[in-house]
C-alpha cells in the first residue's frame, strides 16, 4: 500500500508542477515580447520629451546651447532604442509587414520566409 501511495503522490506532484515547469521553460519568449513593448513605450516617452524640449526652446525657456546638449542626449537614447527595436522586429522582405520571430510565411502577402 505504501508503494501505491508513493506512485500516486509522484503522479500528483507531476500534474501540479507541470504548469510551473512550462512557465520556467517559456519565460524567455514572454520576456522578448515584453521587451519589445517596453522599448516602444520608452521610445514614445523620449519622443514626447524631445517635443517638450523643442517647445521650451521655442518659447525661450532654454538657450540654444542648453537645447543642443539636452536634445543630443535624447537623440542618442533614441538611436540606441531604434537599433534594439530593429534587432527585435522582423519584417517581410516583399511587403515590409512586421512579423513574429517564429513566422514561416508573411500573414499579409504569403511570402515564404527563410529560416
Amino acid at each position: 500500500m505504501d508503494l501505491l501511495a508513493i506512485v500516486y503522490s509522484l503522479f500528483l506532484s507531476m500534474i501540479l508542477g507541470s504548469p510551473f515547469l512550462y512557465f520556467l521553460l517559456h519565460r524567455e519568449e514572454k520576456q522578448s515580447g515584453r521587451n519589445l513593448i517596453d522599448l516602444k513605450n520608452e521610445r514614445r516617452i523620449l519622443m514626447e520629451n524631445l517635443r517638450d524640449l523643442k517647445t521650451d526652446f521655442e518659447t525661450g525657456k532654454f538657450s540654444r546651447d542648453e537645447f543642443e546638449v539636452s536634445s543630443s542626449e535624447i537623440i542618442q537614447q533614441l538611436e540606441r532604442i531604434d537599433s534594439e527595436l530593429k534587432e527585435l522586429e522582423i519584417s517581410c522582405p516583399k511587403c515590409n509587414a512586421l512579423l513574429k520571430q517564429e513566422s514561416k510565411f508573411c500573414p499579409d502577402c504569403g511570402q515564404k520566409l527563410s529560416p
